[in-house]
């Protein structure tokens, strides 16, 4: 107990001389992989993964608890925030080029899901279900885009527009998900009529439309007169209170956040307010997420955090993930060849580990745990050798030009 409880300590001395380390030599530290590193954040995973790592053992159900209400809170409000930009004068102004390069994204991911279910033993590993969830998170791995907003209220600023890539991947983390959690029967009595009874994927489906819809409608009622210094807390407590009852009804908290995310941008009369508060909290929403992986592996008993099969697929998935992106693109068109654009190719989005947040209810923390660590070992390579890669590939992409040329 006493060397428990040493272990605790030092973990958080440790904890605090690093954020202070970091603080105060943030801008005498000029290596471009050390501000590479710092300007991604990561540094809060390994803070988390040693507080999870040296927890007392008394404390360890508290904080696993802890650590998976909050993972389900945030994939809650990351997708409240996504099915914030889901509205039509915004889709209005997105460029076909876009749509067509998402799309052969999309067809290129699913041809590499089916490719890996047929010629590998994932299906017997995984199943249907969590293939599909590692699709899902792929594909919410795509950084959402920034469109010109001369058509929109905000004037003056850039708004995330709709991605197709990470729509469709909540709807495949949402199906792989509901797959593989044990099934609760729900039934709806009504006045005056038979009980009805939902169950299989179209009822809990329906049910997270109509949880979703509830929680919208409710923080647009409560929301209405309220001024700014108490709006954020009402939205979060009303994501709060929707992926609570999605947990007890054994639903996706991601498809209740999405619903609720859409009800809220097309009845609001705080428009604005809420489109700030889904831009303003992304960096607090990266440090919350980040940091909260890092509890979760840290938490988990050692013998069994890492499945070897499953961590070996989800990191050659995820390390593939640029090379998907690349042919999608070049299925849809010509890829534009400028160092900013190509770069985002290897980037990894938030949203991507917000969706392995949503594995820790339906799968287990164990699950979860593993696919974080093969995400984000992924997102320290790419973020250590992305401008390299980079470099390399727009060198690949003029060589039939300059073929052309000279010929």
């Amino acid at each position: 107990m006493v060397g428990s409880a040493v272990a605790f300590l030092l973990g958080i001395a440790f904890s605090i001389c690093l954020y202070g380390a970091v603080s105060r030599y943030r801008t005498r530290w000029t290596g471009t992989r050390v501000q590479t590193l710092l300007s991604s954040r990561l540094y809060h995973v390994i803070v988390g993964w040693v507080l999870g790592y040296t927890c007392l053992p008394a404390l360890n159900e508290a904080l696993l608890l802890g650590v998976v209400m909050s993972a389900v809170f945030l994939a809650g409000w990351s997708s409240m925030a996504f099915g914030c930009s889901v509205d039509w004068r915004v889709i209005k102004g997105m460029s076909l080029q876009t749509l067509r390069a998402e799309a052969g994204q999309v067809a290129v991911l699913l041809g590499a899901l089916v490719g890996a279910l047929f010629l590998t033993k994932t299906g017997t590993l995984l199943g249907g279900g969590g293939l599909l969830a590692l699709g899902g998170i792929m594909a919410m791995s795509l950084p959402q885009s920034r469109g010109n907003s001369k058509n929109m209220r905000m004037r003056g600023q850039a708004h995330r527009t709709p991605s197709i890539s990470i729509g469709i991947g909540m709807v495949l983390l949402g199906v792989g998900s509901l797959q593989m959690r044990s099934e609760i029967p729900i039934v709806l009595y009504l006045p005056f009529a038979n009980p009805i009874l939902l169950e299989g994927l179209a009822g809990r489906a329906f049910c997270c439309l109509g949880i979703g819809a509830a929680v919208g409608l409710v923080i647009d009622l409560v929301t209405r007169g309220t001024g700014p210094r108490y709006f954020a807390y009402l939205v979060g407590a009303g994501i709060l209170l929707g992926v609570g009852m999605g947990v007890n009804v054994a639903v996706e908290p991601v498809w209740i956040g999405l619903v609720a995310g859409i009800w809220i941008i097309h009845t609001t009369l705080h428009r604005v307010e809420i489109l700030r508060l889904a831009e303003g909290g992304a960096t607090a929403l990266q440090i919350c997420s980040l940091s909260a992986a890092g509890l979760l592996i840290g938490s988990q008993p050692a013998e069994g955090l890492v499945s070897g099969p499953l961590f070996g697929m989800s990191l050659a998935l995820f390390v593939g993930l640029p090379a998907i992106r690349l042919v999608g693109e070049r299925m849809a068109g010509p890829v534009r060849r400028q160092h900013a654009h190509v770069r985002r190719l290897f980037d990894l989005g938030d949203l991507g580990l917000v969706g392995v947040f949503a594995l820790t209810i339906g799968v287990g923390p164990g699950f979860a745990a593993t696919v974080a660590c093969a995400w984000l070992l992924s997102r320290t390579l790419y973020t250590l050798i992305g401008d390299a890669l980079t470099d390399a590939v727009l060198r690949l992409l003029e060589r039939p030009v300059a073929a052309g040329i000279s010929s």
